[in-house]
This record gives structure tokens, sequence and C-alpha cells, in this order.
């Protein structure tokens, strides 16, 4: 039976890391500042950066969770790292935390579908409602992305048990165009045939060598 890809370890506080995106010392510490006054969740803060130059290099160092950041900034601004972190960071979630409502700063932001825009000055309650949606949208990701795995997992195994009911088959065109359907080394089945066709006692390590080569495990292993 597959496991749930949605297991929880009840009682345990997933720890999620942040990193603070902006200009002025200030403003970043009062970012942190409200974001340790926040209860519900638990979160650690890898860096700040003063641009998005810095921040690039703390993200790639420290891979962070979650990205707050500034909008108009010097070297790279808030647009540019918006780019950058599509390309090169596409499992954070990133929060823009600006004192601009220019249409084109907005727009951006929604282009590259951020978790949320705050207007500074902002309260505890606002960012920590927004750090909420970002830990939500990680989450289903990630359980997504498991999901995904044990999706892919299941086909590979169907797929060697399928292969071996038709080896079990007696042999026909019919099962040869099949196997050929599915783009399988026929060479490796022809083989199969032969030793098949002799003794199977003295040949059973060979067939499981040659079913080895095609699907990278023992026959043994697979109807076990």
């Amino acid at each position: 039976m597959i496991g749930s890809p949605f297991k929880r370890t009840w009682g345990i506080k997933m720890e999620y890391r942040y990193l603070i995106v902006d200009d002025e010392v200030l403003i970043r510490r009062g970012i942190r500042n409200r974001i340790d006054s926040i209860k519900s969740l638990s979160l650690v803060c890898v860096g700040e950066a003063s641009n998005g130059e810095k921040a690039k290099e703390i993200i790639a160092d420290k891979k962070p969770d979650i990205i707050i950041t500034d909008m108009k900034m010097a070297k790279v601004d808030g647009v540019e790292l918006l780019n950058y972190l599509e390309k090169n960071a596409p499992d954070s979630a990133v929060i823009v935390a600006s004192g601009y409502t220019d249409f084109a700063y907005v727009s951006k932001a929604l282009e590259k579908r951020v978790i949320g825009y705050l207007l500074k000055p902002f309260s505890a309650a606002e960012i920590e409602e927004q750090l909420k949606k970002a830990v939500q949208s990680i989450e289903q990701r990630k359980s997504l992305q498991e999901l995904k795995r044990r999706v892919v997992s299941f086909e590979e195994k169907f797929e060697q048990f399928k292969l071996l009911e038709i080896m079990m088959e007696p042999w026909s065109g019919d099962v040869e165009r099949e196997l050929a359907d599915k783009n399988y080394v026929m060479d490796y089945f022809h083989l199969l045939i032969s030793i098949s066709t002799n003794d199977g006692a003295s040949c059973k390590g060979e067939m499981s060598d040659a079913f080895e080569r095609y699907s990278g495990c023992r026959i043994e292993q697979s109807i076990q």
C-alpha cells in the first residue's frame, strides 16, 4: 500500500528559513523584529541583504524558503531580483514589501506570482498573514512533488510487472509488435526467448541477467 504524501509529524513545527532584502538597515531590523514576534510559525532568518546583488549570494548559499524583498534598490533592484528568482530559486516563496504603489512594480510582482505585496509601513499581523500564505504554498508544493515521485515509482513498478507478464506469454508476432510499440530493446527479448526454450533450471541466471540489463533489477526482486 502506498503511504500518503501528506503525512505529518504532529506536535512538531516545521522550521522555515527566510531572507530580508532591503536597502535600509532600520527597515530590515523592523521587519525582523515583527517576524520574531510571530509565535504561530517557526521562522529563522538566514541573512539580510541591502540589494539584489548581495541577495543572490545569500540565496545561492543558504537557499531560503521565503524571501521578503523591497522593489526599489541600488545595483540590482526588486524587478531584476524577481527575474533571477524565477529562474534560479523557483521553489522559494516571495513576499514583496515596498513603499511604492507604482503600477509597474505591482504588476511585475503579480506577473511573477509572488505570495503577497505589502505596503510599508505594515503591522506584524499583516506580515504574519503573508508568511502563513508562503508556508502553505511551500507545503503544497512539497506534497505535490512527493505525490509525483510516488506516481513515477508506481508506474515504473507497474511497467516491470507488465514486462514479466508479457515474457510469460507464448511468443508471437503480436507480442513482439506490442513490445516494439513500447520502444523496448528487442535484442534482450530475443535473448530471453532463446534462453527460455532451453533448460529453464540451468538458464535461470542468464535470463535474470538479461532482464536486469533492461529493467535495472533482477527478476527475483520484481516478483517478490
